[in-house]
C-alpha cells in the first residue's frame, strides 16, 4: 500500500513538472519544472531499488544539465519583450488526433490485452511415460482429461 502511495505521488510529481514545462510562459520556470520533473523520476529509481540511478538522475540531470540549460537561458536571454504568436486552429486539432492515435494505440498495445495471432505456450506432452503416469508431460489414460495440452489426447 505505502509503495502505491509512494508512486501515485511520484507519478503526479512527474505530470506536474512535465506540465510545468509545456506550458510555462517563463523559460526559468520552464526549467525549475524540469527539475521537479527529474526529481519525480528520481523518486521512482528509489521505489524500484535503482539507488544509483536515482543518484545519478539527481547528480547529472537535475544539478548538471539543468544548471547549465539556466545559463544558456539567462545568457541568451533578450531584453525585448516578445509578442505571443496566434495559435493555429488546425495544428491544435492535428495535435489532439495525434495524441488520441498514441493513447488508442498505448491502450491497444497493453501487456493486459490478450495476443490474437500468437499461440500459447503448451508444454510438450509424451504418449508414453518411461516410469510411471505422475511424471511431468505424461499423457496417460487417467490424465487425459485433465490436461489442458490440445495434443496430449490425440
Amino acid at each position: 500500500m505505502v509503495a502505491w502511495i509512494v508512486f501515485a505521488l511520484a507519478a503526479l510529481i512527474c505530470l506536474g513538472g512535465g506540465a510545468g514545462v509545456v506550458l510555462a510562459k517563463n523559460p526559468v520556470h520552464s526549467a525549475l519544472s524540469l527539475v521537479a520533473t527529474l526529481f519525480g523520476v528520481a523518486v521512482l529509481f528509489v521505489s524500484l531499488d535503482a539507488e544509483f540511478l536515482a543518484a545519478v538522475q539527481v547528480i547529472v540531470y537535475a544539478g548538471a544539465i539543468v544548471v547549465m540549460f539556466l545559463f544558456v537561458i539567462m545568457l541568451l536571454a533578450s531584453t525585448a519583450p516578445s509578442t505571443p504568436r496566434p495559435i493555429r486552429s488546425r495544428a491544435s486539432a492535428g495535435g489532439i488526433v495525434a495524441g488520441v492515435a498514441l493513447a488508442a494505440g498505448l491502450i491497444g498495445s497493453s501487456p493486459s490485452a490478450p495476443s490474437p495471432g500468437l499461440p500459447r505456450p503448451t508444454a510438450p506432452c509424451r504418449t508414453t511415460c518411461p516410469t510411471s503416469s505422475s511424471s511431468p508431460g505424461c499423457c496417460s489414460p487417467t490424465t487425459c482429461g485433465r490436461s489442458r495440452s490440445p495434443r496430449c489426447c490425440s
